[in-house]
């Protein structure tokens, strides 16, 4: 009986999930959430006490800002928060 180790042959079958696609997937989804999460986040750096770290979470996230509204992303999450949440009943 041979004994093999399960990494040297995944390796040599070429199994798993190629590095490159795992990051194009990572991307995307950072970029989705941060499109749909545009209006909150820019609020929230409003509400920031003036100073440099404002002034940089404003500058970064006013671009992402335009362009979810412009493409009326942010709508969703507005139509998100408006459905009424049902409570269970005990």
């Amino acid at each position: 009986m041979k004994n093999t180790n399960i990494e040297e042959f995944r390796f040599s079958a070429d199994a798993g999930i190629n590095v490159l696609k795992v990051a194009y997937g990572m991307a995307v989804f950072v970029v989705l959430g941060l499109l749909l999460n545009a209006s909150a986040l820019y609020k929230n750096a409003e509400l920031m006490e003036f100073g440099f770290g404002r002034n940089i979470c404003l500058t970064a996230i006013s671009p992402v800002n335009r362009v979810s509204a412009f493409l009326h992303i942010n709508s969703f999450r507005a139509w998100v928060e408006k459905v009424p949440v049902r409570e269970k009943k005990l």
